[in-house]
């Protein structure tokens, strides 16, 4: 059976279209996970950075990434 001439409601399709959505929330939620990360990172004092080995500077630089640059 050819699936590009599935109608919507065929298992193949919603399958599909559940694999997108799927893919879609992971995304969201590692955008929602990195910019929470990215603020708490923000909130350190001197100290607390340099206990993890980590510059103000640095901190900066990846606290001002767009929000969509996920680290790997």
């Amino acid at each position: 059976m050819d699936h590009t001439s599935c109608i919507p409601h065929c298992p193949a399709s919603r399958r599909k279209t559940a694999a997108r959505l799927t893919q879609a929330l992971s995304w969201a939620e590692a955008v929602f996970r990195t910019v929470r990360e990215r603020r708490q990172l923000m909130a350190l004092d001197e100290r607390a950075l340099q206990d993890i080995g980590v510059s103000r500077a640095d901190a900066y630089e990846e606290w001002r990434r767009p929000f969509w640059d996920l680290p790997h």
